[in-house]
C-alpha cells in the first residue's frame, strides 16, 4: 500500500473517531451515529422591534431570502460532509447594519457546534454560541461595516 493511501486512510479514521466521540459527548441517547450528526444552524432576531433581511446559501443550495421579525429566527440542517469542507454563508441585512458572515464553516464549527450552531443578530453585531450556549464569537462594530470577520 502506497504511503499516499496509508495516510488517506488513517485521515478517514481519524474524521470518523472524532465524529464518535464528538457525539458521544454531546449527545446522550443517541451517541454513535455515524459518520456525522444533523447539524441545525439559528440565527435568532434580537434587535429592538426591528426586522432583519437573511440569505443563505452553500455550494449545492439556496434557502432563499427571509424577513425575521423581532423575537423570531430563521432555520435549517444538514449533514457537513466527510471532507469537512461544508460552508453556508448568510447576507444579513438591518438598519443598523449589514455584511455577508459564514453561518456555518465546517473547519470552524464542526466541533464548536455539531449539534446546534446558535446565531443572534443583535443591533452592534452577531454574537455566536456552541452547544452549551456559550459565546464563542462576535462579528461586530466595524467589522460588519467593513464585512470583515471577527473573532473573539
Amino acid at each position: 500500500m502506497s504511503l499516499f493511501n496509508k495516510v488517506f486512510l488513517l485521515n478517514l479514521l481519524l474524521i470518523i473517531l472524532s465524529a464518535v466521540a464528538r457525539r458521544a459527548i454531546s449527545s446522550s441517547e443517541d451517541a454513535f451515529i455515524l459518520p456525522n450528526p444533523i447539524t441545525h444552524v439559528t440565527v435568532y432576531n434580537y434587535l429592538d422591534s426591528k426586522n432583519f433581511t437573511i440569505h443563505c446559501k452553500s455550494k449545492d443550495d439556496d434557502l432563499g431570502t427571509h424577513v425575521i421579525a423581532p423575537g423570531n429566527s430563521f432555520t435549517w440542517k444538514f449533514q457537513a460532509n466527510l471532507f469537512v469542507t461544508t460552508l453556508f454563508f448568510c447576507g444579513v441585512e438591518w438598519q443598523d447594519g449589514h455584511g455577508t458572515f459564514d453561518r456555518y464553516k465546517a473547519k470552524r464549527d464542526l466541533l464548536r457546534c455539531p449539534n446546534e450552531c446558535l446565531w443572534k443578530v443583535k443591533s452592534y453585531a452577531l454574537v455566536g454560541y456552541n452547544d452549551w450556549e456559550d459565546q464563542i464569537s462576535c462579528f461586530g462594530g466595524r467589522q460588519i461595516e467593513d464585512n470583515v470577520l471577527g473573532v473573539y
